[in-house]
């Protein structure tokens, strides 16, 4: 591993972080994971059972019999940790005024029509600017 120290501190060669990297890449999945890796582990399989309608507690009960031991409030809060970051990523924005479905018998749309809509916006995390 070559290394030049410098007041500023150690510099590394590409050539050695990549030899670095390509051995870190190899290292094999470690046999035992705690709760939350292993809720990650298993995340594609739970998501399929959650497209099939099973709840966060039928799944945790189906966990348990397998010898997997955690609390539905607990796999939701994985799960939906797992996601913040998937869901930034493949969000689909609907229209500005298309809430997926429309109300009938006039109303407050209808005698606000051609007004800008101030009323619709995206929540988003920004706990990343602060």
């Amino acid at each position: 591993m070559s290394k030049k120290g410098t007041s500023k501190g150690t510099i590394i060669t590409v050539e050695t972080l990549e030899e670095m990297k390509r051995k870190l890449s190899n290292m094999p999945i470690k046999q035992s994971l705690d709760k939350k890796n292993a809720v990650l582990y298993l995340r594609d399989v739970i998501h399929s059972l959650i497209e099939k309608n099973y709840s966060t507690e039928e799944i945790s009960q189906l966990l348990k019999k397998e010898g997997l031991t955690i609390a539905p409030a607990v796999l939701g809060k994985y799960l939906k940790e797992m996601n913040k970051g998937n869901n930034k990523r493949n969000q689909t924005k609907e229209p500005p005024g298309e809430m997926g479905g429309s109300k009938q018998g006039g109303g407050k749309k209808e005698k606000e029509a051609g007004k800008p809509n101030t009323t619709n916006f995206n929540i988003e995390d920004d706990t990343e600017n602060l």
